[in-house]
């Protein structure tokens, strides 16, 4: 089955393993959904900060709102935890995704499951990146950010859900076979990856870093 590799030094683009890697470091990595504002880091139960995300408990310590930042690594630049969160998230799938095709023999309620946690991710992906998108005001980032978000609506959802609802691990591979030949998807995997290290690139340029520290 064909996937996207995804990496932090922009040089990613489609290819014809059955793994993924990447995000913003290609780890697998937690967090949660982000509030209003400065978006709060992953790893609290308070839907104002962030909550625990798929794929595992969250970190720990909760956010300033007003800077979206934890102790010392507190910024006043409102897009860092947005993308932050973003590439916490983006690791999340990839890491849920990749654990299907390390076990093609798991049972449907474990597919399912690790279809749900990356369902919750690649929307969550979705959010964090359009929220970090409205920070940007340079022509290339934007247009970087444009190509992630489209990777996230044609391919990652549609792939999340089919393993969220695949009776067996054959239906799933044969729907995700399928998904990529559908029109534009392809194309926006490899644009996606290429993206990703654009974003990557330029939030480590404006925060410090590509993730939460």
């Amino acid at each position: 089955m064909a996937t996207a590799c995804f990496s932090s030094d922009g040089d990613g683009d489609g290819d014809d393993t059955d793994r993924q890697t990447g995000g913003s470091a290609g780890q697998p990595a937690t967090g949660g959904a982000a509030g209003e504002g400065g978006g709060g880091k992953p790893g609290t139960d308070d839907p104002a900060t962030g909550g625990v995300g798929a794929g595992g408990a969250g970190t720990g310590g909760s956010a300033d709102p007003s800077t979206g930042g934890n102790g010392s690594d507190e910024t006043d630049d409102p897009y860092c935890p947005h993308a932050w969160n973003g590439f916490e998230q983006l690791d999340i799938f990839l890491a849920e995704t990749n654990a299907l095709t390390d076990d093609p023999d798991m049972d449907r309620d474990t597919l399912n499951a690790h279809g749900a946690a990356a369902l919750e991710a690649a929307e969550l992906t979705g959010e964090h990146f359009g929220r970090a998108k409205d920070f940007v005001v340079e022509t290339e980032t934007s247009e970087a950010f444009d190509a992630l978000l489209l990777y996230q609506e044609l391919y990652m959802v549609p792939l999340a859900q089919l393993a969220a609802t695949a009776s067996d691990s054959d239906a799933y591979s044969m729907g995700a076979l399928q998904l990529l030949l559908m029109d534009g998807v392809a194309g926006a995997t490899a644009a996606g990856a290429l993206a990703s290290g654009t974003v990557s690139t330029y939030t480590v340029q404006r925060c410090g870093h590509a993730r939460w520290p």
